[in-house]
């Protein structure tokens, strides 16, 4: 029992300095969380880039990107009112929440993990502080976007089979973080014990729209990133990631 407690504490204080910290270290480390300014060409040879841009409310400062280059100004326009409306949103929504005797801090970067002609996929995340409260908190969400029609992806518009087969192959998927590898099952554990059973994990994965469930999805390249709850020992969130050659249709 006693050295289960020191790895839950472990892995608690590595996720909880990472959260606390923020984007800097860890883009000194692996380049990651860093607003860089990406830019694609589509087909018509427009030139799209991505830039920074910052909402601040008192001790509430949050990053969000914003695309520029598109052609039609007012789609261009649409586009990005609406990331910065998706962007804000949880942190309005606390703000909103709080008791008259509470204080709120939040610093939050973002994380651009696709960018083409058709698809921009942003990933979030935000060390938060309510006082008085029990602890702070490590805030993940996404954004996906088809920039053909400006309307927000979930897992359903990516896998058209959340089934049996899909949730080994997340279950199999590669954990994304800072933890040691002698740490990852113990996460693993956390992030599905958590749902009673493989069908009560699937109903959740398939209705994660609503974002109740606290699942978040994002796409790169060549991978499914998802991110599930765990408890606030092992940092708030976790995020797996399964190869797109894995999965069928």
């Amino acid at each position: 029992m006693t050295t289960k407690v020191f790895l839950l504490v472990t892995v608690s204080f590595a996720l909880f300095t990472c959260g606390k910290v923020g984007a800097t270290e860890t883009a000194e480390v692996n380049n990651m969380w860093i607003n860089s300014s990406p830019i694609i060409e589509n087909g018509t040879k427009e030139k799209y880039e991505i830039i920074p841009e910052k909402y601040e409310d008192k001790n509430v400062v949050i990053e969000y990107p914003q695309i520029t280059g598109i052609s039609d100004k007012e789609k261009e326009d649409d586009i990005n009112q609406f990331v910065k409306k998706e962007a804000i949103k949880p942190y309005l929504e606390t703000i909103m929440q709080l008791e008259p005797d509470q204080h709120y801090e939040a610093d939050g970067d973002y994380e651009i993990k696709m960018f083409n002609e058709n698809i921009l996929s942003i990933a979030y995340k935000s060390y938060n502080n309510i006082t008085p409260s029990a602890h702070p908190f490590n805030r993940f969400f996404t954004t996906n976007i088809d920039l053909h029609t400006g309307e927000l992806l979930f897992l359903p518009d990516f896998v058209e089979n959340i089934d049996e087969a899909f949730i080994q192959k997340l279950k199999n998927a590669t954990y994304i973080g800072d933890l040691e590898d002698k740490y990852v099952d113990q996460v693993k554990e956390m992030a599905f014990s958590s749902y009673e059973n493989d069908q009560v994990l699937m109903e959740a994965l398939a209705d994660s729209e609503d974002r109740k469930h606290g699942i978040f999805i994002y796409v790169t390249e060549d991978s499914l990133g998802i991110s599930l709850p765990v408890p606030h020992v092992a940092g708030d969130h976790v995020e797996f990631e399964i190869p797109l050659h894995e999965i069928e249709n």
